[in-house]
This record gives structure tokens, C-alpha cells and sequence, in this order.
């Protein structure tokens, strides 16, 4: 527990807002805000803070007004009524002030939308509390702290394909790496080979004098022993960020490995400080194929994909690759999404270097480093750790840009551009002059009379010209 004065404090940042529903049924949530106290002498402590059943506004065209039967893009919320409710029971709630019973006790919110009297219901109620954090302790933005992580898996044997040989964790000055013990079985002192052997590098040592980091290794029975002490020292750390180098090669084999020991992934992500009914996981893959305005199908190149991670911890899991895609979109894209290119434009320095197997390259190249060289091949996974923190202190995606361009948005919406606008926008009307509410999106955004309205296909003339 932090002892703080309230005199000392000038404010507090909200780094990230995490929302679950009670997971016994009840309906209750929970916002679990990993939060930033800056204090007056300039300093500044982080923790997670729990928000129960917070209270986010609707609004509903008062009766006298409901004049028109068509939706509105907005309204004047002095045309208005106010209503508060948590997240969970909204609704309950939009269905009992409109009055619409049709369907049962548990109403579709995309469905009671179709009414065109109600308002605000689209913005998430974490970002309507990120937003309430804003107003309060206005001009508080800080860097994000980031760790880096990364997995090896085994490509030697056929019957163990794809399972976790080892994983390393980095942030600031703590770098932790953990073995598999049946992997490094011939080796008769695995964490002392690792600390001679990192001493010996040359490129390796130089990176822990620069950084001063320390290096804690450990060696355990299974692969989800593996995830659990990572993700173990990551809440330790509290960072605000866990990001990966492309996440959906790690994460689906992170949680393979804790459901095929029985583990549960809500327990292990979950801060430990999150009552257990609260605790939560879920991996959400982001779209693999689009479809453009033309109507083509395409597929998505996995920087285009954006993964999303939601667990109620002091840091969010994610891509660095999708991030640093997301951020540049519109410089279209690179030649290369591989580590080491992006590294090597960016940084100006690549992957660990491994003389012995400088002839080989791709699948053949880790092979034969899991055979022959896997002190060294620990030591490449660390690095290639602390690597996406070097890259993020250059180009401060992580640290600031995700940040200033989601504004009050979900992270998990980051790739959204139009879902951003729509949370800025919400906002803005609020605040302009006379107050405004955003009308809100149903799963029929249609009328009768958009049957009439001429579409953009067969303009163009095909057949034969003449004179």
C-alpha cells in the first residue's frame, strides 16, 4: 500500500482502464485504472486502482421532444434527459426509460439503438472514466514505460513442435530469462553458464554496462512455469506496457502452454491484487482479410492486424510491429516487417550476433543454435528483448505516440481510426456550445428511402463509343 499525503499530490494520470464484468454472474463490473501520481517534488509512483460498478451517463430524448422519427446525428442535450448507470446494467437501463420490452430481460444494446431517441450509448464507459480523469487533473501525460518479451519454442523435435524452450522479460534495469529444464538437460549449471557466458559476449556485455541491467535466470519442470514467472516479474515491475514483436506468434503458444498444465490464463495475467470474480483473459485476433470500398476481398499482412489482449493488470499486453504500422499508415507500407530490418532502419543495430552460425539464416539458423549453442541462444532471446525497448526509446511509439493519438479511446481501438473519432467526437459535442449529445449506432443504420439513393458502381459507360 502507497502512504501517501494528499497535500504531496498534484494529480493523477490514468495510464489505462481495464473493464470486466463479475465472472459469477452477478451483475456487477469492475475498472481496474492502472494510475500515474504525479507528486509536487516531481516525482512520480504508479498503482492499480480498482473502480467498482463506476457510473457512466446516456441520454434519451425528454418526451416533449420526440418529435421526428428518423435518427439524428445529434441532439441538444437540453432536448434531453441525463441517465447514469454502470456499464453492465446500461441495457436494462435504456430499456426500461424507452420502454421497450420486446426483448426479455436481456436486451441487445445494438438493437434498443435502433430507437432514434437515445444518445452517447456507443463511447465505453473506460473511456468515459479515462475522460472524467482527464477533466479532473487536466495537462498530466507522462512517457509510458514499456517491457519487452519475447519466446523461443523448440523447431528441433517433430513431438514437441512449437513448445516453449525458454522466455525472457525486460524492463528498464531488470531482465529476467527462464529455461526449460528438460531442454537444457545436458548443461550442468544453466544459470551460471548464462551469467559467465553473457560476461563473455562481447555485444551482450556491452549492452549490460550501457544499460546496467541485472540479469535474473531461472530453470523450471514446465512451459507454463515458464509464462507464469514472467508474467510473475512483470507484475512486479508494473509497466505500462508488455509489448511484442509480433504478438500473435507468442501469445497463442503462451496460453497453450498454461491450458495444457490445467492453468488458468485469467489467474496468471490478472493483477494479483483483483478480487478472484473479477479476474479475466481473453486474446482477441485481430481481422486477417478486409474488404475494400470497391467491394474486393483482401487479406491483411499481420503488421495490418491488430491483436488485442484483455486482462485486468497493471500492463497491457502489445504488438510493437502492428504499433509501429498503425502510427506510420499513412507512409504506406515497409518493405520488410522482420525484427531485425525495422531494428536496423530505426536503431541502426540488429539482433544478437552469433559468429558460430553467421552462415546460416531463418529456421536453419535457430536449429542449430537450439542444438549446439543454447547458453548463447538464451542470451539471443534476452537481447532480442531488451531490443524492443531500444527501439521504443527511439521511437517513443509505445512511450507517447499510442497515447496522443487513441486520447480517450480504448487502446484496443487503436487501429480504428473512424471508432476514435467517434470517442472524440462524443466529447467535442459535449462540449461545445450550447452541449450537444452523439446519437448512437444500431445494427440497422438503414432506412426505407436509402433504396433510392444512387450507388457508386456501373458509372462508367462500357460499351461501344460513338460519335
Amino acid at each position: 500500500m502507497l502512504n501517501l499525503k494528499q497535500e504531496d499530490i498534484k494529480g493523477i494520470e490514468a495510464k489505462h482502464i481495464t473493464y470486466v464484468e463479475h465472472q459469477e454472474g452477478k451483475k456487477e463490473d469492475l475498472h481496474l485504472v492502472k494510475e500515474v501520481i504525479h507528486l509536487k517534488d516531481g516525482s512520480r509512483v504508479t498503482r492499480v486502482k480498482p473502480w467498482y460498478n463506476y457510473k457512466r451517463n446516456f441520454w434519451v430524448t425528454a418526451p416533449g421532444r420526440r418529435t421526428h422519427k428518423e435518427k439524428k446525428d445529434y441532439e441538444y442535450e437540453s432536448n434531453c434527459i441525463k441517465y447514469s448507470t454502470t456499464q453492465i446494467e446500461m441495457p436494462r437501463a435504456i430499456q426500461k426509460v424507452l420502454g421497450d420490452y420486446s426483448l426479455g430481460p436481456n436486451p441487445r444494446l445494438r438493437h434498443l439503438a435502433r430507437s432514434p431517441y437515445l444518445y452517447g450509448s456507443d463511447i465505453s464507459s473506460s473511456s468515459c472514466l479515462k475522460y472524467d480523469y482527464q477533466q479532473r487533473y487536466p495537462g498530466l501525460v507522462s512517457l509510458n514505460t514499456v517491457a519487452g518479451g519475447d519466446i523461443e519454442t523448440n523447431v528441433i523435435d517433430r513431438d514437441k513442435d512449437g513448445q516453449i524452450i525458454c522466455m525472457s522479460v525486460t524492463h528498464k534495469q531488470h531482465a529476467f530469462l527462464c529455461y526449460l529444464k528438460d531442454w537444457v538437460k545436458d548443461i550442468p549449471d544453466p544459470i551460471k553458464a548464462t551469467h559467465e557466458k553473457l560476461e563473455q559476449i562481447p555485444e551482450a556485455k556491452a549492452l549490460k554496462d550501457s544499460r546496467k541491467f541485472t540479469l535474473e535466470v531461472m530453470v523450471v519442470d514446465l512451459p507454463s512455469q515458464i509464462v507464469i514467472e514472467c508474467v510473475r516479474r512483470l507484475h512486479k515491475w508494473q509497466p505500462d506496457f508488455f509489448s511484442f514483436w509480433n504478438i500473435d506468434f507468442d501469445l497463442p503458444k503462451m496460453i497453450r502452454a498454461l491450458e495444457s498444465d490445467g492453468v488458468d490464463p485469467a489467474v496468471v495475467f490478472s493483477d494479483p491484487s483483483v478480487p478472484k470474480e473479477y479476474r479475466y483473459f481473453h486474446y482477441k485476433r485481430g481481422q486477417d482479410m478486409m474488404t475494400t470500398a470497391s467491394g474486393v476481398s483482401k487479406s491483411k499482412g499481420p503488421e495490418e492486424q491488430w491483436h488485442w489482449v484483455t486482462a485486468p493488470a497493471s500492463f497491457q499486453c502489445i504488438d510493437a510491429m502492428s504499433t509501429y504500422y498503425n502510427v506510420r499508415r499513412a507512409k504506406g507500407h515497409e518493405s520488410s516487417y522482420r525484427l531485425e530490418y525495422i531494428l536496423q532502419k530505426e536503431i541502426k543495430v540488429g539482433k544478437l550476433n552469433i559468429p558460430e552460425a553467421e552462415h546460416l539464416d531463418g529456421i536453419e539458423w535457430h536449429r542449430f543454435m537450439q542444438k549446439h549453442y543454447k547458453i548463447e541462444y538464451g542470451i539471443y532471446n534476452v537481447i532480442d528483448s531488451m531490443r524492443l525497448e531500444q527501439f521504443d526509446e527511439k521511437t517513443n511509439d509505445l512511450a507517447l505516440s499510442v497515447t496522443m493519438f487513441s486520447k480517450t479511446s480504448d487502446y484496443g481501438n487503436f487501429s480504428s481510426n473512424p471508432r476514435r473519432l467517434c470517442d472524440d467526437m462524443h466529447f467535442w459535442y459535449l462540449n461545445r456550445d450550447p452541449a450537444c449529445v452523439i446519437a448512437s449506432s444500431s445494427d440497422k443504420m438503414v432506412s426505407d428511402i436509402d433504396q433510392w439513393v444512387i450507388g457508386h458502381g456501373s458509372w462508367i459507360n462500357k460499351g461501344p463509343l460513338t460519335k
